[in-house]
């Protein structure tokens, strides 16, 4: 099951929407930023996954979005570190609960993090042209 690409196609629109509403992205780039900056927050969600505290997916924010190279990210866009950082903040909670959520609940988030299991189910995202999959090791 492709996590990423489902959470993107069911919830990409609002919070790319978010983006432009509230940290003043164009459309364009709201629409590309999403996927990369879900893919790079995957990344450390798996990356970090024993030092998460699961129980409370919000208290993490922090954690994942220091744990993106907001520079680099910001680069790609053509936008200031701040307003990666700012956009990766808004975007850690949706995605952390869509995530839980398609993982069938804290217990499915918890067995998916372990071993290859978020590896797996990234690894073929279209909008992110399998960068995903990469990124862990596919």
């Amino acid at each position: 099951m492709d996590f990423l690409k489902e959470i993107l196609e069911e919830k990409g629109a609002e919070l790319a929407g978010g983006l432009v509403e509230k940290l003043g992205f164009s459309p364009d780039q709201a629409q590309a930023f999403v996927p990369e900056a879900a893919g790079s927050l995957l990344d450390v969600v798996k990356t970090k996954a024993g030092e998460l505290d699961m129980s409370d997916l919000a208290s993490n924010a922090d954690t994942l979005v220091d744990g993106v190279d907001a520079d680099a990210l910001a680069g790609k866009f053509g936008i200031e570190a701040s307003q990666a950082r700012g956009a990766l903040g808004a975007l850690v909670p949706s995605l952390l609960s869509a995530l839980q959520e398609k993982a069938g609940g804290l217990s499915g988030l918890t067995s998916l993090l372990q071993g290859e299991g978020l590896g797996k189910a990234l690894s073929g995202v279209g909008a992110l042209g399998g960068a995903a999959g990469k990124l862990f090791g596919k």
